[in-house]
């Protein structure tokens, strides 16, 4: 695999990361949870959180499940 393979599926995971963070940001402020609110739930700082909803720190599967049923996200 060639270094320009590699950069290339990082930046895809990194927009991946951002699409998620968007998301989750976005549901957070629809249902009025603070960014505590839902770092407690998660066993994370807040700044934690924000990095996830900013893109700049990747959110576990677990944690990514564990915050849709907080923010009673249906289709996960």
């Amino acid at each position: 695999m060639s270094m320009g393979a590699v950069k290339d599926d990082e930046s895809q995971e990194r927009k991946i990361d951002r699409l998620i963070g968007e998301i989750l940001r976005q549901r957070r402020r629809s249902v009025n949870y603070s960014v505590e609110k839902v770092a407690e739930a998660l066993d994370v700082s807040g700044t934690s959180v924000s990095r996830y909803e900013l893109g700049k720190a990747p959110i576990t599967f677990a944690r990514f499940l564990i915050a849709s049923r907080v923010l009673s996200v249906s289709s996960v």
